[in-house]
C-alpha cells in the first residue's frame, strides 16, 4: 500500500462563500461526537468479542467497510471498539473522526459543508467513520469520491436502513 496517498493534507476549503456560522455549527456538532479528542477521555471497558478479532483483519484493507444492522443493535459501540483497535495499532486519536449523520445539525448540512468542517477541524484526519449514513441522501457518490480520491486512509460506515442492504453497498 502506498502510504504517501494518506499523508496529512492542508485544509481544503471547498466553498469560501459558505457562512462561517454554519460551518462553526457543523464543527461543534462533529466535535461533540468525538470525545476521544479530550484529554480526560479514556477508552471504556468492553467485552472482547470474537468478531473483533475477525474484523481486525479486514481493517488492514483500505476498502470501505460497512456495518449494517437494525437500530440499537450495537453498531456505534462496535465502532468505538474499532477506534480502540486503531489506537492500539498506533493510530493517533486525533486522526480519527466520527460523523454522526443522524445529528440534527449534520443531517441538514451538505457534503461540501461537512468536508470543509472536517478539514478545518484537522487536516490530519486519516480515519473517517460515518454513523447512520443512510440519513444523508446521495451518500453513495460522496463516499465513493472520498474513497477514489484517497481523502482518508480508512472509511467505515454504519447504517440501519433496509436500503443499505442492497447490492450497491
Amino acid at each position: 500500500m502506498n502510504d504517501q496517498l494518506y499523508k496529512a493534507r492542508p485544509p481544503i476549503i471547498l466553498n469560501t462563500t459558505m457562512s462561517s456560522n454554519i460551518i462553526d455549527r457543523i464543527q461543534l456538532a462533529i466535535e461533540r461526537w468525538n470525545p476521544w479528542w479530550q484529554a480526560e477521555w479514556h477508552i471504556p471497558p468492553f467485552i472482547d468479542r470474537e468478531i473483533m478479532q475477525e474484523f481486525s483483519k479486514i481493517l488492514e484493507l483500505r476498502h470501505i467497510k460497512d456495518i449494517l444492522g437494525i437500530r440499537r443493535c450495537g453498531k456505534t459501540t462496535f465502532m468505538t471498539q474499532i477506534i480502540n483497535n486503531w489506537v492500539a495499532s498506533g493510530v493517533d486519536l486525533h486522526h480519527i473522526l466520527l460523523v454522526n449523520c443522524d445529528d440534527f445539525i449534520l443531517k441538514d448540512a451538505d457534503f461540501n459543508q461537512i468536508l470543509t468542517a472536517i478539514r478545518l477541524i484537522s487536516p490530519n484526519i486519516t480515519h473517517l467513520l460515518l454513523d447512520e449514513i443512510q440519513e444523508k441522501p446521495g451518500w453513495e457518490s460522496w463516499v465513493r469520491t472520498l474513497y477514489d480520491q484517497a481523502e482518508f486512509h480508512q472509511i467505515l460506515l454504519t447504517g440501519s436502513n433496509s436500503s443499505l442492504l442492497s447490492d450497491d453497498v
